[in-house]
């Protein structure tokens, strides 16, 4: 009878340090989530200040090619000007949205991280956990 509440205490107390590591594990993985949001907030404050930034740069430049087209007196010089704003226009709106693209990326990567370095602690630790036990019984 000794040897059965020995084995059931100890089963108790490994139960309950598995239970212990979960719920710390659990804590842990709040926490990566609350650090990822947070780098998510952050990255979502500088595309927003660069995208107000594109914005007033643009409007800049369509106040700058109003100007310019109130100054041109033929036809030939019409087409010439509109031509070069369409391709300098072009231009910077692909390279604005590379921009913009890079930094959502940069963006989602950094906010990944955090989460997925707590995943793989988890899985190991799970793992970890998981080999102890067999090993035990």
């Amino acid at each position: 009878m000794q040897s059965s509440n020995e084995q059931l205490e100890k089963l108790s107390n490994n139960f309950l340090q598995t239970a212990t590591e979960m719920n710390s594990l659990a804590l842990e993985s709040v926490q990566a989530s609350l650090q990822s949001v947070s780098i998510i907030t952050q990255g979502l404050g500088d595309l927003s200040e660069s995208v107000s930034s594109l914005s007033q740069k643009y409007l800049e430049q369509s106040v700058k090619n109003c100007q310019s087209m109130m100054n041109i007196s033929s036809v030939n010089d019409l087409v010439d000007n509109q031509s070069v704003v369409m391709k300098d226009s072009f231009d910077e709106l692909v390279s604005d949205m590379s921009n913009i693209t890079q930094l959502s990326t940069s963006i989602a990567q950094k906010a990944a991280e955090p989460v997925a370095n707590q995943l793989n602690k988890s899985i190991s630790t799970i793992s970890n956990k998981a080999n102890q036990n067999i090993q035990a019984a």
